[in-house]
């Protein structure tokens, strides 16, 4: 894992002598230094839009937002230094089983940013995420459609749906910060384009299908005013999102592994089942 270098430290101003150290979580990238968390930034456009989004959206008592931090090097500032981008540290931890108080911070934050419209970026990348999320929505082929059984059965069960896309956090589960004086926080922004229900049921499938979550609680998880066969839906969406992350990020598995299918089969069958359609 890369360190960020004494003059990355510097152009963000990290006092003299304070020193950097790995954060858990996420893709294990990030470091804190000081009142900073510093991570590479893969996409330089990207991290600048985003450190731009997030300058202007505002905390409250429901939500705290994290606020991206500077690199001033010669008189010139930009979002990024040499491949990094900082952050300013926010107290707290995840925990995923507080799947509730997720779903609640990802609607705070949903509405923040309701109107925002999407940046071009999102329609062209090319990370295996971006990639599965096409594939979930029917706008993109691949192998796994055909080749595993298991997803090709979710993705016959898709139907149209009419909900209204906005620009959403498609990693909530493990991205929501709970304190117990502070607001819940959300970090390390993955955005989509999509229905908040799209956003919130991948919440839910991460939950079931990594956290024990009961599976015959996602019907009374559906966001309010949401159909059963519509939340069933997003639920379908949800899943053959993570399970074609899975064969984008190694094409050479024609099928997925059966402990795979047997984690996400009890979520499967209850989406299914929400949104009226026979099992797989």
């Amino acid at each position: 894992m890369s360190h960020p270098s004494a003059a990355v430290l510097a152009a963000f101003g990290v006092p003299a002598g304070v020193e950097a150290h790995p954060l858990e979580g996420g893709q294990g990238n990030s470091w804190r230094a000081g009142p900073l968390v510093l991570k590479p930034v893969a996409e330089l456009r990207e991290g600048a839009w985003r450190a731009e989004l997030f300058k202007g959206l505002d905390s409250g008592p429901d939500l705290r937002i994290p606020r991206p931090a500077r690199a001033r090097v010669d008189g010139a500032e930009a979002w990024h230094h040499d491949g990094w981008e900082a952050w300013g540290w926010l107290a707290g931890r995840p925990n995923e089983r507080r799947l509730r108080d997720v779903l609640a911070a990802g609607e705070s934050l949903h509405s923040r940013l309701r109107g925002v419209a999407p940046p071009e970026f999102l329609y062209c990348a090319a990370h295996p995420w971006a990639r599965a999320d096409r594939i979930a929505w029917g706008e993109s082929r691949h192998d796994c459609l055909v080749a595993d059984e298991f997803i090709a059965g979710l993705a016959a069960a898709r139907r149209d749906v009419t909900l209204e896309p906005q620009l959403v956090h498609g990693d909530l589960l493990g991205n929501v910060l709970f304190h117990e004086v502070h607001a819940p926080a959300v970090i390390d922004f993955s955005p989509y384009y999509r229905p908040t229900a799209y956003a919130a049921a991948i919440a839910c499938v991460d939950a079931v299908c990594w956290h024990r979550h009961p599976a015959a609680d996602l019907g009374g998880l559906a966001p309010a005013g949401l159909d059963a066969a519509t939340w069933g839906q997003m639920l379908v969406r949800a899943l053959l999102f993570r399970l074609a992350t899975f064969h984008t990020m190694a094409p050479f598995r024609l099928t997925l592994a059966p402990a795979l299918i047997a984690r996400h089969e009890p979520c499967a069958h209850e989406a299914l089942r929400l949104a009226g359609l026979a099992g797989l």
